[in-house]
C-alpha cells in the first residue's frame, strides 16, 4: 500500500529522479519545489524524505527508517507549516536554532511547506541559513502557485543558487538557477 498520494506518479517524475540521485550522492542545501497543489508538494516532501533514510535508498514503506519518517517520529526531519498558514519570524526563528543541533542520522532535512507565505522578516531571518547553511541541512521550500507564480513572492536574494523542483500535477521537472 502506498504511503502517499499518487506515489508511482512522483517516483516516475524527473523531479524525483533527479532528487534520488542526489540523495545518494549528496543533497545541495537547499532546494524549492513548485506545484500548483500543495498536497503534492506535501506528498513529495514525504517521499524525498522517507527515499533519504530508506534502507533500501527507494521509500519502500516497509523499512524501519522509511516507518519512522511516515509516522512523524524520525528525529532528522522537520515538517515546517503543515497547516499552509502564513510563515512568520518566530517560526524560522525555531527553524534556524534547530539547525546548529547535532543530528542523530548525520543529516538533518528541513521541509517547509508554503514557503512563499514567508512574511519578508522571516524570508530575511531564514536567508542567513540559507547563505551559510550548516553541515548536513538540507531544506526544501515548498511553493504553492496558481495562475501568477507564487515563487516570485519569495525574495531573489532567498532563491539565488537554490536548485528549484517545478511538481505541476504529474509532471514534475527541475530548473537551475
Amino acid at each position: 500500500m502506498s504511503f502517499v498520494a499518487f506515489e508511482d506518479t512522483l517516483k516516475s517524475s524527473r523531479a524525483y529522479s533527479l532528487i534520488k540521485n542526489d540523495c545518494a550522492n549528496g543533497l545541495s542545501h537547499a532546494y524549492m519545489v513548485v506545484s500548483s497543489d500543495s498536497d503534492t508538494i506535501a506528498d513529495f516532501f514525504m517521499l524525498i524524505a522517507a527515499t533519504y533514510y530508506c534502507d533500501t535508498k527507494d521509500a519502500c514503506g516497509n523499512c524501519v527508517n522509511c516507518n519512522t519518517v511516515i509516522h512523524g517520529n524520525h528525529p532528522d526531519v522537520f515538517f515546517i507549516n503543515k497547516d499552509g498558514k502564513q510563515i512568520k519570524v518566530d517560526d524560522i526563528k525555531n527553524l534556524t536554532s534547530s539547525t546548529d543541533i547535532k543530528s542523530l542520522s548525520g543529516s538533518k532535512l528541513y521541509f517547509v511547506n508554503r514557503a512563499d507565505l514567508m512574511n519578508p522578516a522571516a524570508q530575511n531571518k531564514l536567508l542567513k541559513t540559507l547563505e551559510e547553511p550548516p553541515k548536513g541541512v538540507t531544506m526544501f521550500l515548498g511553493v504553492f502557485v496558481m495562475v501568477v507564480l507564487n515563487e516570485k513572492k519569495v525574495k531573489g536574494n532567498v532563491l539565488y543558487g537554490m536548485l528549484i523542483a517545478s511538481v505541476f500535477y504529474w509532471i514534475c521537472d527541475f530548473i537551475f538557477f
